[in-house]
Parts: structure tokens; sequence; C-alpha cells
């Protein structure tokens, strides 16, 4: 398997981008109380063809180019980008990566339906490090990592998750998430099904960032 809020607009992409310090909520797993943060130190966004995404964050110092290189390796992309683990996850902190379908900068919000948003989580949740394995030519995080996604009502959920986000065309864009309940998986141990609760709300800005114009999701939405 392979969020405090608005910042005027007026501000730059940088001074918006830093000003996204926002504690969301934990996400706890049920296995043995695993646990992660979402919390967002910066956020970035991109708008083409109909298509928008919003990468978030828990490192205060990570880079357009920080997340693209992550994205382009965990989102079906080239894979040829270098990258590094630590310049965007923190040791107990989550990231996500939000795709919205038919976005409309005036404002789009999707409310409960994977077929508006998908809403991806990754958290090197615990403590725990993050290592490269020669062997296998990849990075592994030593704590428990674990990928999910928000689950809707219809599978389970005790509320409807949302997300939204306004603005954008080259300029910062504002931002917001609520979830609930989530399905998910131990991505280095075993893809046994590993679900996971706790809310997380709130919403801030994002940077613009075109270097995601290079992530596979766009090129595909652009052909």
């Amino acid at each position: 398997m392979s969020l405090f809020f608005v910042v005027a607009l007026a501000c730059s992409g940088e001074e918006a981008a830093k000003a996204a310090d926002v504690m969301l909520g934990t996400i706890t797993a049920e296995r043995a109380g695993e646990s992660g943060m979402l919390e967002v130190q910066r956020a970035f966004t991109y708008q083409a063809d109909g298509l928008a995404a919003l990468f978030t964050t828990p490192h205060a110092e990570a880079t357009c180019e920080d997340a693209t290189a992550f994205l382009d390796n965990s989102s079906g992309g080239s894979g040829e980008r270098a990258w590094e683990p630590n310049t965007v996850f923190v040791s107990g902190r989550c990231a996500s990566f939000t795709v919205f379908q038919d976005y409309d900068a005036a404002g789009t919000t999707v409310d409960d339906d994977v077929l508006g948003a998908i809403i991806a989580l990754n958290c090197s949740m615990d403590e725990g490090e993050w290592e490269y394995d020669e062997d296998e030519e990849t990075y592994f995080y030593t704590g428990p990592y674990w990928q999910g996604s928000p689950k809707s009502v219809d599978r389970g959920a005790t509320a409807p998750w949302s997300a939204s986000l306004t603005g954008g065309s080259g300029a910062a864009a504002t931002w917001t998430l609520e979830m609930h309940d989530y399905d998910g998986d131990w991505t280095y141990e075993n893809l046994e099904e590993a679900p996971a609760s706790g809310t997380v709300s709130g919403g801030g800005s994002a940077e613009w960032c075109s270097g995601f114009a290079e992530l596979a999701q766009f090129e595909i939405a652009a052909l």
C-alpha cells in the first residue's frame, strides 16, 4: 500500500510552509499500541490537468526536492532520484500524501469518497532509525513502520474522513484533513492487515512544489 489554521495567502511560499507547524493527532495501531503522531512541519502541493497533490511531512527542514524524491520512490515513480529518509521522516511521526481528483483551485472538498481523493499515510512509529540495506539497496526503519489510509464509514469507520484543498496554481494553498479509523499493514514485517485508530484533524498552508510535475500521477494525467 503503497494538517494552525489558514496562513494568509499574502505570505510567500517559504513563509507559508514554515507556518504549517501543526499537530493533528495520534494514530495508534491495534496490534500492540504502536503509535505515530500526524504532525506537519512542512507541506507541499502541486496541481495540473485537474489533479492535485498534497504532501505533509513532520520534518522541519524538508524541501520540495526532498518530498519529490521520496514520492518518486514510493508512489509508482521511476525511483531514479536519490532520497534520504531522514529528510522527510521523524521517529514517532507520520507523513501523508493526498491526491485529489477533479481538482478546482477555487476549492475542493472530498468527504469519505475514494473516487474523489486518495490519502496515503506513512508512519515511522515509536522509536527507531532509518538504515540502508546494501543487499536490498533500499532503506528500512528499525522500529515499527506502518502504512495505511483512512477507512470509510461503509468499511466500519466511526466517522467519515474528509480532505480539502484551496488555491495553488503556482502559489501557496490551504488545506484541511480529518480522519478517524484506518486500514494498513506493517510494510517491513508482513502484509497482514494492521488496523489502527485515532482522530486527527486540522489544517494549514502548503508551499507550491513544481517538482511534483514529474511524479507518475501527473505524467499519466497529462497524457
